[in-house]
């Protein structure tokens, strides 16, 4: 059933900053601002790709070969809203399937789109690839709008890869900070 999600829209912030990351860090230079505005942006993709979440506002798509019975889990908790869901033939002819169709599930971890009670999904798509769903997920638009323990452990996350560069950064260093992170983890058919 999966074959996989895409981004779409990245996010257009970053749920920390470089200052936060210096403070954190102790650094008091200029010189690697570029290295930690990389570093900042590895750490957050990083940190979405373990617990299954999307920590700041970004557009997916989700590319299905077929639907299963009664809703479809997307990844990327929490879930905001549903763009569109749009099947499309074996002749690359697109169908967008209506909203009064289905109901978007933004409470659920993952967030999932499903049937209405007399909802049945479209049957004429092309065997592979031939559904597509466009979604919005994250925390927010902005920092704030992300869990305070959440943004401390990718503060620390991303000094101690700073501090450690060179080299491989010390389990024990990184156990608390992990172990954070992964009380965020979701999961779902498409995260287990």
């Amino acid at each position: 059933m999966k074959k996989g999600f895409v981004l779409e829209t990245a996010p257009t912030v970053e749920p920390i900053t470089i200052e936060e990351v210096k403070l954190a860090a102790k650094i008091d230079t200029a010189a690697d601002d570029d290295f930690l505005t990389s570093l900042v942006v590895r750490v957050r993709e990083e940190v979405e790709d373990a617990t299954g979440r999307a920590i700041i506002t970004q557009t997916r798509k989700l590319i299905l070969d077929y639907f299963i019975a009664g809703y479809v889990e997307l990844p990327g908790a929490p879930l905001q809203s549903i763009v569109d869901i749009i099947t499309i033939a074996d002749d690359g002819d697109e169908t967008t399937f209506a909203d009064t169709n289905y109901f978007t599930d933004t409470g659920a971890e993952p967030g999932r789109v499903a049937l209405r009670t007399a909802g049945v999904w479209p049957l004429v798509f092309r065997p592979y690839a031939g559904i597509v769903i466009q979604y919005k997920c994250g925390y927010g638009d902005t920092a704030s709008d992300v869990p305070d323990s959440l943004k401390r452990a990718l503060i620390e996350k991303a000094a101690l890869r700073y501090r450690y560069r060179e080299g491989l950064v010390p389990i024990s260093a990184l156990d608390l900070t992990n172990n954070t992170i992964m009380g965020f983890r979701v999961i779902g058919k498409f995260l287990a």
